[in-house]
């Protein structure tokens, strides 16, 4: 990991305890960051100065790592993808947590839009969270409860990422061509 002050003078750090493995999705939040660890076991990582780490289980029993953090205004959530345990044979599965105090964490049911494997989940400011793909778009104050918005395309768009400001939702993708298979860059504009 790389750390400055200034965004020119870069200092190596050498990750220790529990985010030795690395980091995943580092986020800066308003006491310093928070991040993923890699890891076989889902793991919320937080640091006040960037260069020590300490490390929550989010899920001890689970054999799904995480894969993104998105910290909103009542609560984070953590995604996670992979196999329960029996290796590449297992269909992928996607998986959601959710946690008003980074501490104490619970899944997030099966039918949740966080664990459909195409949506992406953003901070929503006073909206909580923002739940996207390219057809469907849902709103949640803490991940449980969605509400659905109006649709943000027709499916054809496939999302890469989305940022809220007031009621305004901006999100980035890609068109795929049906014929030959082409893409091109597409953004989403919506209230």
């Amino acid at each position: 990991m790389w750390r400055a002050r200034d965004g020119r003078s870069f200092q190596r750090l050498t990750l220790v305890g529990p985010a030795a493995g690395g980091l995943i999705d580092p986020q800066a939040v308003t006491d310093g960051f928070v991040a993923v660890g890699d890891g076989s076991t889902p793991t919320l990582l937080r640091s006040i100065d960037g260069a020590t780490w300490t490390g929550t289980p989010v899920d001890a029993q689970s054999t799904i790592p995480g894969i993104r953090v998105v910290v909103g205004r009542w609560g984070s959530v953590v995604q996670g993808m992979g196999s329960s345990g029996c290796g590449a044979a297992c269909p992928v599965e996607f998986v959601a947590w959710w946690s008003g105090d980074d501490d104490r964490w619970g899944r997030l049911p099966a039918d949740s839009p966080l664990t459909n494997g195409t949506s992406i989940v953003v901070a929503a400011g006073d909206h909580g969270l923002l739940a996207i793909d390219g057809a469907d778009a849902w709103s949640s104050p803490d991940g449980w409860a969605w509400r659905s918005l109006p649709e943000p395309g027709d499916g054809s768009v496939t999302i890469d990422d989305a940022v809220v400001r007031d009621d305004m939702i901006v999100a980035v993708g890609a068109e795929f061509g049906e014929e030959d298979g082409t893409s091109a860059g597409r953004i989403l504009v919506a209230r």
